[in-house]
């Protein structure tokens, strides 16, 4: 039997994926500038839906459903005569997606209508990241929509341990240690999740091609890859690897991993751009550039030692060879001492004389 679900940090966390969820795919269309309006009728639309799930405590009344007919009726409404004539698909199925999901949350109370919902807000943002307009300033609501997913999954598993392991002691329940635990949990799955991202190797937009077939459209962030003729001018046909593909309009050259600091200033002005998201583009503009100025520095420092290092190592060769080899000789001797410590050798051939 699917357990009821009447936690609200779980109800909050799936609220928070679901919005950044389709803030992801708002993003796509700042330019147009009713991003912010767009956001908040999303926002009060999924906040009322899932405090109606919510009321409900773990169990569907008439209420729910009734709640749950209305909205499946203002999402057809707005399919037909809003998400289709203005976006038109696949987009519009997004946008239809979500009115279904905002339906589904007026009966969201079980554990398994939580993961199906958090399946669906996962499903919308990735539509949003393989999107061509995509670019690294959706990671603004990316990264919080991952750390949402996070929290809410942790958040409902401990609170279900918490309450059967309440039941078996017949103690009391602990908000304060149970949020630690939720905070800590969280931030620990993130972490470990961040060094395995950081360790393994992650391919550019740029390598997304397969040798027999054809080369990709389009760069990082939407940006057109031509292919036609190469640098020397010999004509470049389908599948021969990127060296008959130009980025059109743009200086930077293929494989450029994170941006500038003037690429990153750049889409802080464009069009549509919250401005909480701009000025903490242009402050990471800053701290990027600084940093640049001081690891240029540092390195200089380390090449310098390096350089100084080799030298002096030319000039005590000899030296340098005869204590190598010197220390070796005493890692073999303290080892072999080792050896005949633990076979016990002067015990053996104390017995033998004996």
């Amino acid at each position: 039997m699917t357990q009821p679900l009447t936690y609200f940090p779980a109800y909050l966390g799936l609220f928070a994926a679901q919005l950044l969820a389709v803030a992801c795919n708002a993003f796509l269309d700042i330019q147009y500038g009713g991003f912010g309006t767009e956001v908040l009728l999303w926002a009060l639309a999924f906040g009322f839906t899932l405090r109606t799930g919510w009321r409900q405590k773990g169990e569907v009344n008439e209420a729910g459903r009734k709640a749950q007919k209305t909205t499946l009726i203002i999402g057809l409404l707005l399919s037909l005569f809003l998400f289709i004539p203005m976006w038109g698909f696949p987009r519009a199925g997004i946008y239809m997606l979500a009115g279904l999901q905002a339906a589904y949350n007026c009966v969201t109370v079980t554990r398994r209508q939580l993961h199906m919902s958090l399946v669906i807000a996962a499903v919308m943002v990735m539509f949003a990241a393989t999107h061509y307009r995509a670019d690294w300033t959706l990671l603004f609501y990316l990264v919080p929509f991952v750390t949402a997913m996070v929290f809410t999954l942790v958040a409902e598993q401990i609170n279900r341990r918490s309450i059967a392991l309440r039941e078996q002691s017949l103690g009391h329940e602990v908000a304060g240690g149970q949020g630690i635990a939720i905070a800590a949990a969280t931030a620990t799955i993130l972490l470990i999740g961040t060094l395995l991202y950081a360790v393994t190797p992650q391919a550019t937009w740029e390598t997304q091609q397969w040798r027999y077939g054809q080369p990709a459209e389009s760069g990082p962030g939407g940006k057109i890859i031509q292919r036609g003729k190469s640098s020397n001018g010999d004509n470049t046909g389908p599948g021969q690897g990127s060296a008959g593909q130009v980025e059109s309009g743009q200086g930077r050259s293929m494989g450029s991993g994170w941006p500038s600091p003037d690429d990153m200033r750049k889409a802080a002005r464009r069009p549509g751009m919250p401005r909480w998201q701009a000025s903490a583009i242009n402050g990471l503009a800053d701290l990027s550039e600084q940093a640049g100025k001081v690891m240029a520095l540092v390195m200089k420092q380390f090449i310098d030692l390096w350089e100084a290092l080799k030298k002096w190592l030319q000039a005590h060769q000899d030296t340098v060879l005869a204590s190598l080899i010197a220390l070796a000789l005493l890692a073999i001797l303290f080892a072999l001492w080792r050896l005949l410590r633990e076979a016990k050798a002067a015990t053996w051939l104390r017995t033998r004389l004996d």
